[in-house]
């Protein structure tokens, strides 16, 4: 059976291809360019064959693979990296991988009765951004101008479009408000907090703090967080909601 991860292009990008612009072999997989009539890129499908069928416990048949989407997600990473560098186009988010059940597509007259008589488990994950709505009313821009640099980060981290950049972004809020650093900086940050919410201990801060270390030292001594691998992706989206609402509230109630 093969097994079709489809990328495509983000909306506004164009990215033009030459018509016989051959596939890839890159890992297990073969990669191919999806083109359009106008002769824009417009998704990356990255292809694995040879694929044995797995089933839920229902018995219909899965459509999730954790050793391909992680390879998947590796390949889409190192070509949207590559092809930024080469073209300065941005043009693929990895994150679809996650977010999108891949196709599946029988190798075998064996596989195509059997997908044509068993249903299919179909998911669909939403791409987490930060986000926020509210109406505009400029009369609160006055209060709090001194902390210009902290509103710089938080908004940063909402213009970031990498959620490793939105953590780190959203981390130097903190370190706007705190001269400490290791535990005194858990303990000093906790203190200030837990009077608006209970929830930041001394030992959540800590997590976050070390999370973000392993995000910026590639030699971490606790070890790096690689932004290729989704175990990692999925921690420091898990992480994102926190560091977020403790940064919001250090900018509704600074320490200085």
């Amino acid at each position: 059976m093969k097994v079709l991860y489809e990328i495509p292009v983000r909306s506004g990008v164009t990215v033009p291809v030459n018509g016989d612009t051959p596939p890839l072999r890159l890992g297990n997989a073969l990669i191919n360019w999806k083109i359009s009539t106008g002769g824009n890129l417009e998704s990356v499908i990255i292809e694995f064959s040879g694929v044995q069928m797995q089933y839920t416990e229902t018995g219909s048949i899965s459509s999730s693979f954790p050793s391909l989407e992680q390879e998947a997600y590796t390949i889409s990473y190192y070509i949207a990296n590559r092809l930024l560098i080469q073209t300065a186009f941005d043009a693929i988010r990895p994150s679809r991988v996650l977010s999108d059940a891949p196709t599946l597509i029988a190798e075998t007259l064996e596989e195509k009765e059997e997908l044509s008589s068993k249903g299919r488990s179909v998911w669909s994950n939403l791409d987490l951004r930060l986000t926020i709505r509210n109406e505009f009313a400029p009369s609160c821009y006055t209060d709090r101008y001194e902390h210009s640099a902290a509103y710089g980060y938080f908004a940063e981290a909402h213009r970031a479009a990498s959620e490793f950049q939105q953590f780190e972004l959203l981390y130097k809020v903190v370190e706007y408000f705190f001269s400490e650093d290791g535990t005194s900086l858990d303990a000093a940050v906790s203190a200030h907090i837990v009077p608006h919410d209970s929830s930041f201990t001394s030992t959540s801060i800590e997590s976050l703090r070390r999370l973000r270390s392993r995000i910026v030292h590639p030699r971490a001594r606790h070890g790096h967080i690689d932004p290729q691998f989704i175990v990692n992706v999925q921690e420091v989206r898990k992480n994102l909601p926190l560091i977020k609402q403790l940064a919001a509230l250090l900018l509704e109630h600074p320490t200085f």
